[in-house]
């Protein structure tokens, strides 16, 4: 460690034997006038002490040249082994002991170039000894700090960022320290930060608790100060019980643990150890912070799945894109859950949410989902640290689906996250989604309805919002559905729509949107087989909704032209189906049932694949249906004509 001299203005406070006030008893001829160290000392006050010496640390400036200091203060009593001056008194005339104040000014910048910190500058400055008359500044060799990986304990680690709040941080419980050590603490704190802080950093080894005016940033004290909005901090208390908040002072944090904690730790790591497989584990684990087995980054494979549940062979995912970071932090990510560090995780959640906010192509979500779900970074418990589920989720969900998610997204995070189609994502998740934002009908009415477990107005509120109306919603539960599971969700909410929004759609609307796909009745066969009654009880309140007369008139049902229309358009395609048939009877009256059955069987002669002559002997047998009693019991109802659907 090499010395470098600093030319160092100065002034001594305190009191002459004949007075009781406390000023300025001599003071360098420099820059800095005598007005200059009144203003700086009257502005930064420990208040009365009785166990000292103390060091407070502040700046000055001098306006009129624009320079700058770095001030230290040395607040000491005249006596055998505290004398930093010649020519005081240790009483004054009262006989009281009489408080020393050395008050140094270093030029700030060469002490930034040097990188000199507050504990090295006390070092040398302890050593001058003042007089109690005018003199020049001194010239005192200051020691130039060698290159090393700053050495910060825990607590420190979170007071450098609580500073940068802007609001005062007081340490408690330090009583038991010497005030080298606490000095020691302050400098360990600003050396986690900028040297540049130091041009406005104020702090105090020591101040008294009334002393509530005080303009220190950080401090040691045996109380609080009342009506102040510090950060209080105890010296022996748990560090991990500090919170910082988030933003700039949370990254900063996150920044801290990541880059400064690892090499700290390898400090400490003095047992005796050989080079090989244990020494490597040791090593990491050290780095790390955990106690746990080293877990190797390297891709886990899945248990194998039982024959009868092993899907379909899918198209082998893309190969490992090279130089991706993405990868690599899901990886990062995968090891620090598992290993329980949630200082790295913290680091790596963070990273996954600034990557993901660029441009990342498909091929590459189409690799990070395969990664997200070999390494299950969505599985429900997959986090010891609970807390840190929303941040992951949300970065994953960008990064490797794209917000908002559109239906098809929505079913990759169900493949992602290991659950079975149409089950809700766990609560975390579930919540992740909602708030990623959802891209179309499908996605939405899924989400909604998962959310409805735990909020029933979710859904109400999601219908009422306008995003989709009951004819919308109709129309897409006509459409070819891959997952029948997603696809009965949203015909329950569809019919959630129907009975909630009574009187804010059109029947005629409704009815015209059902006739095309008959009435949805060949779809919910075709995607609930098994499900009979299922598909009764969807139809009946598909037919409620668009012939409201059947049951908001007393005693009548549908009409005979309504029926034939339903069960026997003419040349529809597919025919009516059972289920179909069963709604419509529950909604006819007694004399209506004959012609309900008519109706379906004559719905029912054009089935497919029947050559010509098979299907004219069929239409021989087929029941005729009075045209005549159909005009008698009412016009046909209103609807323009519609094309039969196309098989």
């Amino acid at each position: 460690m090499t010395a470098n001299l600093i030319p160092v203005e100065w002034a001594l406070e305190g009191k002459q034997p004949d007075g009781e006030g406390y000023r300025i008893l001599a003071c360098s001829t420099g820059e800095l006038n005598r007005g200059n160290f009144e203003d700086a000392l009257s502005r930064f006050q420990l208040g009365e002490l009785a166990d000292l010496p103390q060091v407070s640390l502040s700046y000055a400036r001098r306006p009129s040249s624009g320079l700058s200091y770095l001030a230290l203060a040395i607040h000491w009593f005249a006596t055998e082994g505290q004398r930093h001056a010649d020519g005081v008194v240790q009483r004054d005339s009262k006989g009281r002991p009489t408080a020393h104040t050395s008050y140094f000014c270093l030029p700030y910048r060469p002490m930034a170039e040097a990188g000199v910190g507050y504990l090295a500058a006390y070092q040398a400055l302890r050593a001058v000894t003042l007089t109690v008359t005018d003199g020049p500044p001194r010239q005192v060799p200051m020691a130039l700090p060698a290159a090393r990986t700053p050495v910060a304990d825990d607590l420190a680690l979170r007071v450098a960022p609580l500073l940068l709040t802007g609001r005062s941080v007081c340490v408690l419980g330090a009583e038991c320290t010497s005030m080298a050590e606490r000095l020691s603490f302050i400098d360990a704190v600003m050396e986690l930060l900028p040297y540049g802080f130091r041009a406005r950093m104020t702090a105090a080894t020591w101040t008294k608790a009334s002393n509530r005016p005080h303009r220190f940033r950080l401090f040691f004290s045996s109380a609080p100060r009342a009506d102040r909005p510090d950060h209080v901090v105890n010296w022996d208390g748990d560090p991990d019980s500090v919170i910082v908040p988030d933003g700039e002072p949370g990254e900063y944090l996150e920044w801290l643990q990541d880059t400064i904690g690892p090499l700290t730790r390898l400090i400490g790591l003095t047992s005796e150890m050989a080079f090989g497989q244990k020494g490597a584990v040791q090593a990491v684990e050290a780095v790390l912070g955990t106690k746990q087995r080293y877990w190797a980054r390297s891709r886990p494979r899945p248990p194998a799945p039982a024959a009868s549940d092993r899907p379909a062979p899918a198209a082998a995912p893309p190969p490992a894109l090279p130089g991706d970071s993405g990868e690599e932090a899901l990886f990062k990510c995968a090891e620090h859950a598992k290993l329980a560090n949630p200082t790295r995780l913290r680091s790596d959640i963070n990273f996954l949410r600034k990557f993901a906010e660029g441009q990342v192509s498909e091929d590459r979500r189409h690799r990070y989902r395969e990664l997200i779900g070999e390494l299950g970074l969505l599985r429900h418990n997959f986090l010891i640290e609970g807390k840190y589920e929303e941040r992951l989720y949300d970065a994953l969900l960008t990064l490797a689906f794209g917000t908002p998610l559109s239906y098809l997204a929505y079913c990759q995070v169900e493949k992602c996250a290991g659950i079975d189609r149409g089950e809700p994502p766990h609560r975390e998740l579930l919540g992740a989604v909602a708030r990623a934002g959802l891209a179309d009908v499908a996605a939405g009415a899924i989400v909604c309805w998962h959310l409805k477990e735990s909020d029933e107005k979710e859904l109400n509120r999601w219908l009422a919002s306008g995003q989709a109306d009951a004819v919308a919603l109709i129309n897409q539960l006509a459409d070819n559905w891959t997952h029948p599971k997603h696809a009965r969700i949203f015909c329950d909410v569809t019919l959630d729509c129907l009975l909630k929004t009574r009187g804010h759609y059109d029947p005629l609307q409704v009815r015209n949107a059902l006739r095309p796909h008959r009435f949805l009745a060949p779809a919910l066969q075709e995607r609930h087989p098994d499900k009979d009654q299922y598909q009764v009880s969807t139809l009946y309140q598909f037919l409620r909704a668009a012939y409201p007369q059947a049951h908001e008139t007393p005693g009548q049902g549908l009409s005979r032209a309504a029926i034939v229309a339903i069960l026997s358009a003419a040349d529809q395609v597919p025919p009516p189906t059972p289920a179909l048939l069963s709604a419509v009877l529950m909604l006819s009256k007694q004399e209506t049932a004959e012609l309900a059955w008519n109706a379906y069987v004559r719905g029912s002669v054009p089935l497919p694949n029947l050559d010509d002559r098979t299907r004219e002997r069929l239409r021989g047998r087929v029941p005729e249906i009075d045209a005549e009693a159909l005009h008698r019991s009412g016009p046909l109802p209103a609807s323009p004509p519609t094309q039969p659907e196309q098989p």
